[in-house]
């Protein structure tokens, strides 16, 4: 899912496996100069018209009304279409975390930026092989009971060293990597 106009050699890597395309209105000119496929557009229902003129050379393409809660009214789609991952590509993750909290124990969930690659951990768990000196943030990170492997350093986490690292918490959260 593409939320905010964003350079397309962040998502190249992401579309060598053929995924559903979920645009938002406000990108679908950005993204068709692209000249790629694109699946799914979220829109207002006044434009719908207007959004089926510009996707001629895209159909099929479904669009999808999401005048008040667009992120929501996607995440629903997915889930009821039997999706159970989603990669939202956006400008500024943060903002997002507090509506993407009650969608993690239904969709795996992937906040990309250009800087950073958000995981929403529902288990209360994250394990990862990292190499020494890797650096994480953490959204909220008051709610981490648990860390091994890890230091503080900052506002961040870092490795001390190559092996696993490990994150515990009663609750969801957020882990960031840098990209």
């Amino acid at each position: 899912m593409i939320i905010d106009p964003i350079p397309s050699e962040l998502v190249e890597p992401l579309l060598e496996w053929s995924p559903l395309l979920v645009v938002y209105e406000d990108v679908v000119d950005h993204i068709l100069q692209w000249g790629i496929k694109i699946d799914v557009v979220i829109g207002h229902s006044q434009n719908e018209d207007i959004l089926r003129q510009k996707l001629l050379s895209q159909t099929p393409v479904k669009i999808l009304s999401g005048d008040s809660h667009t992120l929501e009214t996607v995440l629903y789609f997915l889930i009821s279409t039997k999706h159970q991952a989603v990669t939202i590509v956006t400008a500024d993750a943060e903002p997002l975390f507090g509506a993407l909290n009650n969608f993690l124990d239904k969709l795996s969930i992937i906040l990309l930026t250009q800087q950073t690659r958000w995981s929403g951990i529902s288990t209360g768990s994250y394990k990862k092989w990292l190499p020494k000196g890797t650096k994480l943030m953490l959204d909220n990170a008051s709610q981490i009971q648990g860390m091994k492997g890890l230091a503080v350093s900052g506002h961040q986490r870092e490795a001390l060293e190559d092996g696993l690292v490990e994150l515990v918490s009663e609750r969801s959260f957020w882990v960031g990597e840098a990209v």
